[in-house]
């Protein structure tokens, strides 16, 4: 039989003890023998602490990794990962799906597949020899590429990562300058900086919504107050108007592989809600990984451009039949002429869409 006590000793010292008893022969009493469990407490103290260690590990190795997914994406090079057995692509960020995307290439996805397939022929042993000397020696000159019918040269470096899952490369590809014709472009303004100038709203999205990139025109329509406080938040908890939310849009673009002047409300952080047209492109024409969409405010637009209602053109029903029936009827018969064209007005926004019709009918 076992016992678990908390034992005062004279000194003071409280310690818990295990007692054990032992009935001895021939009926003489009992024999306690008592174990300390002091060591034991310490044990399960010492074992918290590196729990809530490892946890502590944790939550940081998932802050590093969302720091590491953040540059990864929002990288101007074009950055790859690649298995170093197989040499098949792991992992590429939106500037390596834009160069490598081209020709033949831009229909079927890259992730999965063998990388030298898609460089021309002549540069694929020089980027194999190059890959071979970053696995002996750690590191290799870059070497020259092209890619896609254009041939445009790109210089391609690599350096090589261990885990436990196996070695990968990471291949980084920069636009050559002695290329002539990257070189005499050298001279103009970079896309991205047009883009994060223009007064409409740009924005980047993936297949599931999540916001990637955006410019300050979108961020005045969201009412958000820099780029970092949307990113990987959904598109969605802006473009929620029923029947012509983000879901729709996607929808649309799935099956059309391309969408222009899609007439939703984008609603602001602040409240303020406003009338805009989308158009949406994907990176590929079906199951597009990346979306970029243009997003124009033409709220001023439907304002100046609405047409009063046409109820000069005839006579009105209270005119026509004055005298004949009674007032209640003849009101009547005026509010259904002006239902009418609000419905026909609506459905001529919305594009006969009868949901998002009937959402702005409630409205006004």
């Amino acid at each position: 039989m076992s016992l678990v006590v908390r034992q005062l000793f004279p000194n003071g010292r409280s310690l818990p003890i295990e007692y054990t008893t032992v009935r001895l022969g021939g009926g003489d009493g009992l024999l306690a023998i008592g174990r300390s469990l002091q060591c034991v407490s310490e044990l399960q103290t010492r074992l918290i602490e590196a729990q809530q260690t490892m946890e502590r590990d944790y939550w940081k190795l998932r802050e590093v990794e969302t720091r590491y997914r953040l540059l990864f994406r929002s990288s101007t090079d074009a950055i790859l990962l690649l298995r170093a057995d197989s040499l098949s692509v792991i992992e590429l960020n939106p500037a390596a799906i834009a160069a490598l995307s081209v020709g033949a290439h831009r229909a079927r996805p890259i992730v999965g597949r063998e990388l030298l397939p898609l460089f021309e022929a002549e540069d694929r042993d020089a980027l194999r020899a190059m890959l071979s000397l970053v696995a002996e020696h750690g590191h290799a000159p870059g070497v020259l590429v092209h890619v896609g019918e254009a041939h445009l040269a790109w210089l391609a470096q690599a350096s090589l990562l261990s885990s436990e899952s196996g070695a990968t490369y990471l291949v980084r590809l920069t636009p050559d300058p002695s290329d002539a014709e990257m070189s005499g472009l050298q001279g103009l303004p970079s896309t991205q900086d047009l883009l994060r100038r223009m007064p409409d709203g740009f924005v980047m999205i993936d297949h599931g919504g999540l916001i990637l990139r955006v410019n300050q025109g979108c961020l005045d329509l969201m009412q958000m107050p820099s780029e970092r406080s949307v990113l990987h938040e959904t598109l969605g908890r802006w473009l929620d108007h029923p029947g012509a939310d983000l879901a729709a849009l996607l929808a649309k673009l799935q099956r059309l592989g391309s969408v222009r002047l899609f007439p939703t409300t984008l609603h602001g952080e602040l409240g303020a809600e406003t009338d805009v047209e989308i158009s949406a492109v994907g990176d590929t024409d079906a199951d597009p990984e990346y979306i970029s969409l243009i997003i124009r405010d033409v709220g001023r637009r439907l304002l100046q451009g609405a047409q009063p209602i046409k109820l000069t053109e005839g006579p009105l029903p209270a005119v026509e039949r004055q005298g004949k029936h009674s007032l209640r009827h003849l009101v009547d018969q005026t509010v259904s002429l002006v239902e009418r064209h609000y419905i026909e007005e609506a459905l001529q926004r919305t594009g006969g869409n009868r949901t998002a019709a009937a959402e702005q009918g409630e409205r006004v």
